[in-house]
This record gives structure tokens, sequence and C-alpha cells, in this order.
């Protein structure tokens, strides 16, 4: 197929449907509408490619209604990935599943129809969203881009679904298991589970790698492995498995130990049970609030959804986490992570006292105070000294099993460089200025209206520029 870059004038034909009626008075439910997948991805176009065959894969297998189109979002930084981007575009099944390649040509053909919006709306589209393939790795600002686009292209019919590039959908080998995914049934619930018109989100639990931060894969990875030291010391296997985490351990920060979930696994009771990896909403939704630029992101925005613990949907099948091994971790991103963490605590605990009748949203607003951060400041310094105190119960276990010199050497080894990680961590989290966090947040709060009239604006001007042009990519 040949590739046709798009330009102001050619803008892809696949918005909104103006044939629906479900709307009109006495008439049975209009079918769902389209299905739109937005995948981010970033320079990944190997782990990309295994994601979207296993989306069409499974598209087939669970034989919808309906058309599918599955957006990628291009944030490549060198001109190969996004040329291999959009190879599979090109090659792509045309069973069920149309491809679109998103990348800053298309981009910047938005951002020059919408150039006449003014200054106000313009500010803020270009600091709630991020240029392609520029500057780090901003997923926040990407996938708000990905809401813009989504609420243009779509009416209140669709199903918006957005996937992490390493969420597989299928049956797949991972870290040397063989881990079974079934994924039809899958899309099938979301869509159930998922009202039109509504504002809700729908998400699962993750095979393989816990999508959690590093402090969560530390904490996880050390809690296995002082059960693991506190059995029966003739156990061989307990001793075993506690070296082979411990080895992890000691190799960290040039590699992260990571907590991974098999057949069995409990859920995750950390954050709303769901993420951002995979994430089923409406367009309401994504018109209701964007995306705060910092971690924790999309639990900062699902805890605002809608009325509090109402507005979020856990579907019963599992997908695979299939990330690939995690580089060196430097300080910078343990403090921009626990930053996140912070103002993640900060609004759930703000919005826990809602009354009936009141959004998230609106409870914030109103509540939401610099104590609310002060509090999740020292919540998590408080979980950061508990690690440190698991550290040291890790090692007093360790001293325990008899004619085990390597055993205790290699937590010794492993322990000795995680402590001065956490203590550093602790000295630079304390440092945050609360104050300053909660300022930032409000102006966040007070940029949501400009957020949604930008959303009415950008709708009509795109859909003007669809229905006028027209679109030789379908």
């Amino acid at each position: 197929m040949e590739q046709k870059f798009t330009t102001k004038d050619t803008l892809p034909n696949i918005g909104p449907h103006r044939d629906s009626d479900a709307g009109r008075i006495g008439c049975a439910p209009a079918p769902r509408g389209v299905l739109r997948f937005f995948i981010c991805s970033r320079d990944r176009p190997a782990i990309l490619r295994r994601c979207i065959e296993g989306l069409g894969q499974v598209l087939r297998e669970a034989s919808l209604d309906g058309q599918a189109i599955c957006y990628i979002v291009d944030d490549s930084t060198r001109p190969e990935f996004s040329a291999y981007e959009h190879s599979i575009a090109g090659s792509a099944d045309s069973n069920g599943l149309q491809i679109e390649v998103v990348d800053r040509t298309w981009q910047d053909a938005i951002y020059e129809r919408l150039a006449g919006l003014g200054s106000g709306p313009l500010t803020l589209l270009k600091s709630a969203t991020r240029k392609l393939g520029h500057g780090p790795w901003d997923l926040a600002g990407v996938r708000n881009f990905a809401f813009l686009l989504a609420y243009c292209y779509s009416n209140e019919d669709d199903l918006v679904v957005f996937l992490d590039d390493d969420i597989l959908l299928t049956s797949a080998v991972y870290r040397g298991r063989f881990v079974e995914v079934d994924g039809a049934p899958l899309i099938r619930e979301l869509m159930s589970s998922t009202p039109r018109g509504d504002l809700v989100a729908s998400g699962t639990a993750y095979f393989g790698q816990v999508d959690g931060s590093v402090m969560d894969h530390l904490r996880l990875v050390s809690e296995d492995a002082l059960r693991l030291l506190s059995r029966d010391s003739d156990g061989c296997d307990a001793r075993d498995e506690a070296a082979l985490l411990l080895d992890q351990l000691r190799l960290f920060p040039s590699t992260l130990p990571v907590q991974l979930a098999f057949a069995g696994a409990r859920d995750s009771i950390e954050g709303p049970g769901v993420s951002g990896a995979l994430l089923a909403t409406t367009p309401a939704s994504m018109y209701s609030h964007f995306l705060p630029l910092c971690y924790n992101e999309d639990w900062i925005w699902l805890a605002l959804l809608g009325r509090p613990d109402a507005a979020i949907n856990k579907a019963s099948h599992r997908v695979l986490h299939a990330s690939p091994p995690q580089q060196e971790i430097v300080s910078g991103v343990l403090d921009y992570q626990n930053i996140g963490e912070i103002v993640y605590r900060a609004v759930r605990t703000a919005i826990d006292d809602a009354p009936p009748g009141r959004t998230a949203l609106e409870q914030c607003e109103e509540t939401i105070s610099a104590d609310h951060f002060l509090s999740a400041k020292e919540s998590l310094m408080r979980e950061m000294r508990s690690l440190l105190d698991v550290r040291a119960r890790i090692e007093r276990s360790a001293s325990e099993w008899p004619n085990e010199g390597d055993l205790r050497l290699s937590a010794r080894s492993a322990l000795a460089g995680i402590e001065r990680y956490i203590e550093d961590a602790i000295v630079r989290t304390e440092a945050a200025d609360h104050a300053a966090l909660h300022l930032w947040f409000r102006h966040y709060l007070a940029d949501i209206p400009a957020w949604r009239n930008l959303l009415d604006w950008a709708r009509t001007r795109l859909c003007e520029d669809i229905e006028t042009h027209g679109s030789s990519r379908r």
C-alpha cells in the first residue's frame, strides 16, 4: 500500500459518524460504534509489531460487528523507527483492523489547522500535549494528544481503548514461562462494561511484569525474599528462590528487580486496580479532564473520573504485560515517580469523603489543600522507611541460615546498595515542596474548563476539514 502522508488538506476521513440514530426517541439502542485503539509508542518497533499482530488476531477471534481502527501514535526519535511503524501499517492484515500511523506530519497538520483558535487554547494545547519525537519520553503529554485525537475522531457510540505497546492480548512465552491469554472475551467484556456516554473506564489486571513504580518493585521483591528466608531453614527450594531474588536485588540500580505475576497471582492492591497500560473509555470521559503531566497520570485521571469508586470497572480476563528488562535506574527517575505518587495520594485522600451525588472532580476542586500533599509526602516517606526495615529483617533472616555463607554475602551485597539508594530518596522526597505541588495541581484543575473548550473547538475544526477535503486514506 502506498504511503500517503497527511497534510492539512488530507486529514484522514476516519472521524465521527454522522448517521448514528442512537439519540432518536423511540429507536432501539444503536450497535456499538467504531472500536478505536490508540497505542503510544517510542523507539520499540519490534515490540509494537508484536502487540498489533496480537490485537488483529484477537479481533478476528472475537468476530465483532463494525469497524476497528488502530492508531499508532508515533513518538519515534529516529526516522528508521518511524519508517518501520509505517511499514507495519502498510503490511497489516486488512481482515477487520485498519491501522493509521499518527506521526509528526499528521500532528503538525492538526496543530496548523487549530492555529486560529487563539492564544489561550493554543497555550493549553502546547502545554498539555507533547510534540511527537522530540525531547525526553513524556507519556502523559503524548497520551493527552491521543485524548484530543480520539475525542475529535469519535462519537458517543465509539469505544476508545488505550494500549501500551508491551501489552499482549494473546498467549506468549515471557521470562521463560508460557502465559495463556484469552483476549477475545476480554474485548467483549470491555465493550459491555464501558457504557456509551458515561464517565467510566474499564481495565484489567496483568500477567507478567507488575505495572508499578521502581519503589513498588523493590518493596514487592524484597518482601518476597523476606518471606522465603523466614521459612524453615531446611527447605532447599526456599533457599534457592531467595538466592535468585537476592541476586536480582544485588544488580540494582543497573537493572531493576521486577515483580512478576503469573497464573494464580493475586490482584494488586495498589492504586485503582487498573491502569493506562490497557484502558477502555468513552469520549465523554476524555472530555471530562485531561491527564496531569506527572507520573501516575493515569491513576490520577481515573481517581477524578465520575463519582468516587463508581467509574472504574475491572474485567475478569487478564492480559500479558510483556515489558522488556529495565535499563539503569537513575535517581531522577525515582524522584519523578515519587512526586507523582505524592500527587496521587493527595488526590485520593481529598476525594475519600465525598458526599453522595458529588463527583470526584467536584470534591477535589473544593477540598484539596496543601495539607493533603504534606500528608501524602509523609505517608510515602513512611513506606520508604518500612522498606529499610524489611532490608534489615532480610539480613537477620539470612544470617540464621546454617552453612549458607554465599547466601549471607549475597544478601549483604544486595541490601547495601538498596539502602543507600532509598536513604538518598528519602532525603530528596523530604525536600519536595508540598505547597508548590498543591499550587501546581490547582493550576491543573483550573485548566480543565479550557481543555473542554479546546476539545469542542478542535472537533469542530477537524470535522469541517474532513467533510470539506475528504481523504484518500480510509
